[in-house]
């Protein structure tokens, strides 16, 4: 029904609105903080040690230094 639908979608409003209050007061924070040069460079290099990592992880390089042979990451289940 009409009123059913609609008491559901105020529902969903009143239950979504406290997180995307929350995601625009991080934000918010996020834009003070990415003014810092410091922080900048600090996520520059975490990002990198998460993507070297992750291909290190994924790449067959073990095989290269004598680690255990892995399977490509195609064929991992």
């Amino acid at each position: 029904s009409a009123a059913g639908g609609a008491g559901v979608m105020l529902g969903f409003g009143l239950g979504t609105a406290p997180s995307l209050l929350l995601v625009g007061a991080g934000a918010s924070a996020l834009r003070r903080w990415g003014q810092r040069t410091t922080l900048r460079r600090a996520a520059a290099a975490l990002a990198l040690i998460i993507g070297l990592t992750s291909i290190w992880w994924r790449a067959p390089v073990h095989q290269v230094f004598g680690g255990d042979p892995a399977p490509p990451a195609c064929h991992l289940e």
